[in-house]
């Protein structure tokens, strides 16, 4: 009986506490982060910062959240380096609306932070790689936040002339460090000037108060040429990208002159595909990935015979005969001095140092070539035609939209000749670097810097790769400004027909694009009928977003009425379009997409009026 009471007593008290909003087990995370001793606080901070590493779909509770963003503060400089860190990875890999709030309110916590790094840099240079350790995972932090979370980039903008004195600064201290010996404080120093740019870089984007601040900086525009010349590739990418993200909203003599001396050649130097280098990388994170496979494997079968020695007291001589079956039926004897995860990450890491500067320098060419490209809004009205002048003549001097093709078809044909792998780490890089190129070539297409002598011979280079990603809007950027090349697409109509069924939503939808692009008035009546059957599919069986595709292209051809009338009432078309505009839900569409559904309704009660 009092065993029983005692037991009860016992639950009771487990449920109680496991009731309370927070942990009274001084064991506990959150108490642990706000121990008195650093070294305990360190301790915790690292084993969260392992949790974030490996475990990104694991919530975080709030509690910690905070708790962790407090010692981002802390006067020991390890505890405040790995809090900082810890915050870093969980802004990278937090679902977009978890605690959204919250990691904005961070903001300021990070650029106060930051602006404590600098000063210590200025006035201590002596200590400067704790410091670097610091500010190197606060300016990752604060960029994510900034780029993922408008919350965070309000708090940005209500300080901005902090936020850019102290990340200018912190680029420019960078920049000036002497060499050292030490490799992890140099590459704090590269991480600091390169999430320093990224920062400047993604603030200035669609945001014309921090462009009239940045202009309006003579310090600032002073340093652009000398930053350029000392930063590391990546931060001198950010750097060619903040310029032109100035010159497309404000264009002036300084940004023209700079673009042509400094941006074009730091470009030009990381535009450059190696097929046999990726090739290289590839083969390198594949056997290191098998080297980590079989490592997990000789994890797992050695914690199997250690339960099983503790189940069946296996004799030591039992042990030794199944070990020695295993390496006669052919288990690779693993090198002891090669650990699997390490040599994984490191080949990551190289690949990485591969491809990023060349996405980020196809981002930053496509943006440059999208200046040129002629609008009829008031602010295009505004620009001086002269300076755009300046650059579509260097921009064709140097040849650029050749060089560019001529990536596509190196990067096309490398994917295309790589084997097929469900977990492969590579694919979406890959597919990103196409997507980017594609957009340069449009660019270059709407712009004339891709002159129309040449489209035809880049029509042959991309209809050899329609599936890629971005590479059929291209091709509809070409039909859209060549009367020549609509009669050779209609040649190639079976091209676009396939990529209609394409399991990528973004290749179907350009391929809408094309076919839209491609039919006319003077498109024979059997084409037009083959592709319009086509849409019609589309629309009854597409994903929204494609759905809304045909929509838009269905409006855009029939709302002629010249437009093949026959055509249009034999198939039935206004029917489908009717149920293909009631199917498509109200919800979770993007602002063009619901301005499309909007005009499918006026385009119905047009054509049945």
């Amino acid at each position: 009986m009092g065993k029983s009471n005692r037991r009860k007593r016992r639950q009771k008290q487990k449920q109680t506490s496991g009731d309370a909003s927070e942990p009274r087990n001084p064991s506990s995370a959150t108490h642990q982060l706000r121990h008195p001793d650093p070294k305990i606080r360190h301790g915790a901070l690292v084993a969260l910062q392992a949790n974030f590493l490996h475990d990104h779909s694991k919530s975080v509770n709030l509690q910690v959240l905070q708790a962790v963003r407090e010692q981002v503060m802390d006067s020991d400089m390890n505890c405040a380096s790995a809090a900082a860190e810890c915050l870093a990875q969980h802004v990278s890999y937090a679902d977009g609306d978890t605690h959204k709030d919250v990691m904005a309110s961070w903001t300021l916590i990070l650029i106060g932070r930051l602006d404590q790094c600098l000063q210590a840099l200025q006035s201590t240079p002596s200590n400067s790689k704790q410091w670097y350790a610091l500010a190197a995972p606060c300016l990752r932090a604060l960029c994510k936040l900034i780029e993922m979370n408008e919350l965070a980039l309000e708090q940005m903008n209500a300080q901005k002339q902090t936020f850019l004195s102290t990340v200018f600064g912190l680029l420019e201290a960078s920049a000036n460090h002497e060499a050292t010996l030490d490799q992890r404080h140099t590459e704090w120093v590269e991480e600091t000037g390169a999430f320093a740019a990224r920062c400047i870089h993604s603030s200035i984007e669609d945001n014309f108060e921090m462009v009239n601040i940045i202009n309006g900086n003579e310090k600032v525009m002073e340093l652009w040429p000398t930053l350029m010349s000392k930063l590391p590739d990546v931060a001198a990418l950010h750097v060619a990208g903040c310029v032109v993200a100035l010159y497309q909203a404000a264009p002036s003599k300084w940004q023209i002159d700079f673009i042509m001396t400094k941006v074009l050649p730091c470009l030009s130097k990381s535009m450059v595909v190696n097929a046999e280098g990726l090739k290289t990388l590839e083969e390198n994170l594949g056997k290191a990935n098998q080297l980590w496979m079989t490592q997990k494997q000789d994890d797992k079968m050695e914690k199997e015979i250690l339960q099983k020695i503790a189940k069946k007291r296996e004799s030591a001589r039992d042990i030794a005969r199944r070990l020695k079956q295993t390496t006669r039926d052919g288990k690779a004897v693993m090198n002891e001095q090669e650990d699997g995860r390490q040599a994984v990450e490191d080949s990551l890491t190289a690949w990485n140092n591969t491809i990023m500067p060349l996405q980020l320098a196809l981002e930053v060419m496509a943006n440059l070539l999208s200046c040129l490209v002629q609008d009829e809004d008031e602010m295009a009205l505004e620009r001086d035609s002269s300076l755009d002048s300046l650059l579509h003549q260097e921009l064709l001097k140097g040849k650029v939209a050749e060089h560019i093709v001529g990536m596509l078809q190196t990067i096309c044909v490398h994917t295309k000749s790589r084997a097929n792998d469900e977990h492969d780490l590579l694919k979406d890089d890959l597919q990103e670097a196409i997507s980017k190129v594609s957009a340069c070539i449009a660019n270059s297409v709407i712009s004339k810097v891709l002159l129309e002598a040449d489209f035809a011979a880049t029509w042959n280079v991309l209809r050899q790769h329609p599936s890629e990603r971005g590479v059929c809007s291209v091709m509809a950027a070409l039909v859209q400004n060549s009367k020549s090349l609509r009669e050779l697409a209609v040649h190639d109509l079976e091209i676009f027909q396939n990529m209609l069924h394409n399991s990528d939503e973004d290749v179907q939808r350009d391929a809408v694009c094309l076919i839209s692009a491609a039919m006319a008035r003077s498109t024979p009546e059997n084409v037009v009928i083959n592709l319009t059957n086509e849409l019609i599919k589309v629309m009854n069986t597409a994903p929204d977003t494609v759905k809304c595709e045909a929509l838009n292209t269905i409006m855009e051809l029939y709302g002629d009425d010249d437009f093949h009338p026959r055509v249009f009432s034999s198939l039935g078309t206004l029917d489908h379009y009717k149920k293909c505009v009631m199917s498509v839900p109200q919800k979770g569409l993007s602002p063009e997409e619901e301005e499309i559904l909007f005009n499918a309704n006026r385009f119905v009660e047009y054509k049945e009026s």
